[in-house]
């Protein structure tokens, strides 16, 4: 399941903290950096040891600055609670392996969730709820494979859907309800195959067998 989750989802990089040698996470726009990386909880102190004497001239304190200067990896605002191998944290908790958890609570293998709660292996999504592999999406609740789409729920490997209701293998369409493909079914046929088609996919996912996400379906693998 884990290697599901993290399949379309940035890598966060791991590099050893100056200070203690441990392994920590960084995120990307920080990696030239990573040899002076230090963590959060000892930054403050560290620097106060390290007092930059630059002068006025510029090219003594690039210099200095090279020679001396300390990074953390981590941002954190607000109150923050049950925060393991996550950074840029902004009033999140429980959250596992994210960059940038912002107002988001039980979230893992993620990158940038926005006001989420229950969201795994996701990237850029705004606004979410019961959300699996998503991307790119904004308030969006129960879902599974979607990428690109908007104000929609209880959708499944759908791509480009705005205002849809219950859509399966879906693409390109709004305000469509109990949806199979790109066309309409009356709610128990509807019902009846989305079932099975879910089951399926719950079987594959539990045993981290997916054949296909939203991406690579298109090419068969």
């Amino acid at each position: 399941v884990k290697e599901t989750l993290e399949n379309r989802v940035p890598e966060l990089v791991r590099v050893k903290s100056k200070l203690s040698g441990k392994s920590t996470p960084i995120y990307d726009d920080i990696k030239e950096a990573k040899d002076r990386i230090v963590e959060y909880d000892y930054i403050f102190k560290l620097s106060e040891k390290m007092p930059l004497d630059i002068k006025g001239n510029l090219d003594d304190a690039y210099a200095i600055s090279r020679e001396k200067m300390v990074l953390t990896n981590e941002s954190r605002q607000g109150e923050n609670r049950n925060i393991f191998e996550s950074i840029v944290i902004v009033w999140s908790h429980h959250s596992y392996k994210v960059v940038g958890p912002i107002r988001s609570r039980y979230v893992g293998y993620s990158y940038w969730p926005i006001n989420v709660e229950h969201g795994y292996g996701l990237s850029m999504v705004h606004g979410g709820s019961y959300i699996l592999n998503t991307y790119m999406s904004k308030n969006i609740r129960r879902a599974f494979e979607v990428d690109n789409s908007r104000s929609s729920s209880d959708i499944y490997y759908c791509h480009n859907c705005e205002d849809v209701r219950e859509g399966l293998f879906s693409f390109n369409i709004k305000g469509k309800h109990n949806v199979i493909g790109n066309a309409e079914l009356d709610q128990i046929t509807y019902s009846r195959i989305k079932k099975s088609l879910v089951e399926q996919m719950a079987g594959e996912f539990a045993n981290n067998k997916l054949k296909y996400d939203i991406y690579n379906i298109v090419k068969g693998k």
